[in-house]
């Protein structure tokens, strides 16, 4: 606990900068950083000349902590400094228009709860208590350009202001008499020379800071330690914005040991939830009425499926909530909501040299907040743009429309109240074209099967290529024939062990979500009967797959880690043989890139037990996949589906309704570019319908451009501004003005092109006369583009460099 006085300053027009300046891509990005840089730095030194601590800021918010002994009164100061100094802030941006940034600013002085919360690798720094809860209502009582002080400060202020009274308590303060008396905060920094000594003061500083930093963030920094920045960008995200109430005023009441312990039996759980998803806490922000926490999931990372980890995540917060009502004695008024919602925002480093954040912003995230503020506690509530996303797995409620500020219209609502029983189908697909060859390919292979030859099938090809819809198309000929079991790897259960045979088994079983232990014991056990007298104790190694709580047996009790891994493995093949006695059994694993080590190695175990019975294994995936020890795999038969031929995907073009509004030469571009893509070809045009305009050409379609950002986020940092130069080269790009840009060495520059090519993010097309490197799809090309630093400037020195290397004639 500390005694001071906060400072919260809100900034209004980031939001408006940020959305309007998205239309320019990283042109936009690149201002719109500037933009926030000039005035937060103008801010941060005021803060600091004043003697502020500051806390926490992002793109549109600054948190300040005064704590000497003039607290309130220097607060107060440089509150009214700082809209002195910004009051007519403006930048012009040619052909968009003038943006003008402005603040209202709340002071409340008090006890507050500075804290550190989370696990021990993934920190966050924040502050809570009543004191907090009063700063946000008093920022809240002021207008633009205002600075509204609480009843705290107000006492300390009162006899050198010139206020008036906003509500009880709460005032509007014009002016101050008197000087302020604190003074720069002057942070030691460690000396620069080599000595052992200033060495280990560094690492010790960075011990302490490392676990405050998302890892991916850290990596970045780490790979470019002279010029550590993040650079902005665009990033499709789904934001989760929840609201605590209940546990800031219950730790005041505590001693300090006993409310480190309460917070972090409540934020480190939370935390956990959200990093399990892919997601990481941007900000433990400020709320009137309990306290606020803000999680992104694809940024700075991209996943594709953003918003159902973020919904999973959300759904893990209520269950941790109910946990800590139960285990924290006299917390039983600790309540939680959240709002969800998906869209683009900027993210990136905003700050000066000495002090930065990374931070989203957008509209995306307001609406997010909005979403929040209108769910009921104990609830999760989404946009519809989130509902949308995750309706196919998660379960979402409507809720109707309700008008939120700052929104001219009227927001639809949807609640999020569980998983689904089962997976929804797809929408209807289009008619099947240009696949006529890889069709035959495996109806042949399923013929052998329901005549009892087990076949051990797997389709690769890139994202979009219709390796999932071609299975649908086998499936919907020949549903009634045989058994299908079908289950998707999902990309946040890559280091869960069995994630994939977990459903599996309960398809086996019978077993839905939601029925109680004992009926999942009975499931399970009826299961093992089949298999033989006495096979049902070996329940307890088949029952954590179900979420089924058994101990150990005598039996069970015996084995040592790998016999009880073998004698698992044994039990799945034997119940899904004892399936395919009863009819041919087709096992169909989606996204298998994805799966966990050991699921891969069980994967392998059952392709050689499959021979002599009518069992499909049939698994689709992306690329290469990581067999362990066994460099032979899974010896499956494998089907790589190639890009769609223009003629076919003209033929598919054909087939989508939206198509008919556009005119031939279009439709030309539209084919040209889909690049044999059918899901950029369709999502492509489905964009242009929306948009009316044929801007959307030079656009990749968020389902896609998702897609591309998570395999390049996947890449190291070299590699990835690699990417950025060659993106602006052109779709080929020869190798040696890559290394005049990169100023890389020859051999090290062919080592990072060779992961590329085995990541299929690019390919080798010729070694001589000079070495040429290509984009694997055009698609691949114009992601990359719009992330890349300084476009301007790096156009200019690839033109360089390519007349430096003879690539092009001088102009």
């Amino acid at each position: 606990m500390a005694q001071g006085t906060l400072l919260f300053a809100d900034v209004s027009g980031s939001t408006a900068l940020a959305e309007r300046l998205s239309e320019r891509g990283r042109e936009g990005s690149e201002i719109v950083t500037a933009t926030l840089n000039s005035y937060f730095g103008t801010m941060i030194q005021i803060v600091q000349a004043a003697g502020g601590d500051i806390l926490t800021f992002g793109g549109d918010a600054l948190l300040v902590l005064f704590s000497s002994d003039a607290h309130a009164q220097n607060a107060a100061h440089a509150a009214l400094a700082l809209l002195h100094e910004l009051h007519d802030f403006e930048r012009s941006v040619s052909g968009v228009g003038t943006f003008r940034l402005s603040m209202h600013i709340g002071v409340e002085s008090g006890r507050i709860a500075l804290v550190s919360a989370g696990p021990p690798d993934a920190l966050r720094y924040g502050v809570m208590g009543a004191t907090v809860n009063r700063v946000a209502l008093a920022e809240g009582c002021g207008g633009r350009g205002e600075l509204v002080v609480g009843p705290n400060t107000w006492q300390h202020i009162a006899v050198f202001a010139s206020a008036e009274e906003r509500q009880p308590g709460y005032f509007k303060v014009d002016h101050l008499v008197g000087q302020q008396h604190g003074s720069p905060v002057q942070e030691q920094l460690p000396s620069l020379d080599h000595s052992v000594a200033a060495v280990a003061e560094l690492i010790t500083r960075l011990e302490h800071l490392t676990p405050y930093l998302p890892p991916d963030l850290l990596v970045r920094i780490l790979a470019d330690p002279q010029r550590p920045r993040v650079e902005a960008d665009l990033r499709p995200v789904t934001v989760l914005f929840a609201q605590l109430r209940g546990l800031g005023t219950f730790i005041e009441s505590l001693p300090a040991a006993d409310a480190a312990n309460v917070l972090d039996a409540v934020l480190s759980p939370i935390q956990a939830a959200v990093q399990r998803y892919g997601g990481f806490i941007n900000k433990l922000d400020l709320a009137d009425e309990g306290e606020k926490i803000l999680a992104v999931f694809g940024a700075p990372t991209a996943y594709e499926d953003h918003a159902e980890r973020a919904g999973r995540a959300a759904l893990a917060m209520l269950d941790v909530i109910a946990d800590c009502r139960l285990q924290i004695v006299d917390c039983t008024d600790l309540q939680l909501r959240v709002g969800l919602n998906t869209g683009l925002v900027f993210a990136g480093n905003v700050g000066t040299a000495e002090r930065k954040e990374y931070t989203v912003m957008g509209d995306a995230v307001n609406v997010a907040a909005r979403v929040m503020a209108k769910a009921e506690w104990g609830a999760i509530w989404c946009s519809a743009a989130t509902a949308d996303r995750i309706n196919p797995r998660l379960h979402c409620e409507d809720r109707g429309q309700a008008q939120v500020r700052g929104r001219v219209e009227a927001l639809q609502l949807y609640a999020l109240v569980g998983e689904r029983e089962a997976v929804l189908p797809p929408v209807e697909h289009l008619p099947l074209v240009g696949r006529d060859v890889e069709l035959a390919w495996l109806e042949e292979r399923l013929d052998a099967v329901r005549a009892g030859s087990g076949r051990v099938l797997r389709i690769s090809g890139e994202a979009g290529i219709g390796k999932t819809r071609l299975v649908a198309e086998l499936l919907a000929r020949h549903a009634a024939e045989l058994r299908l079991i079908e289950v998707s790897c999902l990309s946040y259960a890559t280091n869960t062990p069995y994630a994939p045979w977990s459903e599996v088994l309960k398809a086996l079983c019978g077993i839905t979500s939601g029925e109680a232990q004992e009926q999942r014991a009975l499931k399970l056990a009826a299961a093992l009967s089949q298999l033989g007298a006495g096979s049902e104790e070996w329940m307890p190694l088949l029952a954590e797959l179900v979420r089924l709580d058994v101990a150990d047996n005598v039996l069970v009790r015996a084995l040592d880690p790998q016999q009880r891994q073998s004698r698992r493995f044994e039990l799945i093949a034997d119940l899904l043989l004892a399936e395919a006695a009863r009819e041919p059994l087709m096992l169909f694993l989606d996204n298998l890139q994805w799966a966990d080590q050991i699921s891969l190695d069980l994967w392998q175990y059952l392709a050689g037990r499959v021979d002599e019975a009518p069992i499909a294994l049939l698994a689709a995936h992306r690329s290469g996949l990581n067999w362990g020890d066994d460099t032979q795999g899974d010896r499956a038969e494998e089907l790589v589906v190639p890009e769609l031929p223009a003629s076919a995907c003209a033929a598919l073009l054909d087939q989508q309704p939206e198509a008919a509004q556009l005119s031939p030469e279009v439709r030309e571009q539209i084919v040209a570019r889909a690049d044999g893509n059918p899901l950029y070809l369709e999502e492509l045009t489905r964009a242009l319908a929306a948009q009316e305009s044929e801007i959307a050409l030079d656009a990749l379609p968020d389902s896609l451009n998702e897609l591309l950002l998570a395999r390049i986020d996947r890449l190291d940092e070299r590699s990835r501004t690699l990417l950025r130069v060659a993106a602006v080269i052109g779709q080929r790009f020869p190798v040696d003005v890559l290394r005049h840009i990169q100023g890389t060495d020859y051999q090290a520059l062919l080592q990072q092109l060779t992961r590329l090519d085995a990541e299929e993010v690019t390919q080798l097309e010729r070694e001589n006369p000079e070495r040429v490197h290509l984009f694997a799809t055009r698609c691949c090309k114009r992601s990359p583009i719009r992330a890349c630093s300084s476009p301007a400037a790096v156009k200019f020195t690839v033109v360089s460099a390519i007349i430096w290397s003879g690539a092009m004639p001088p102009i």
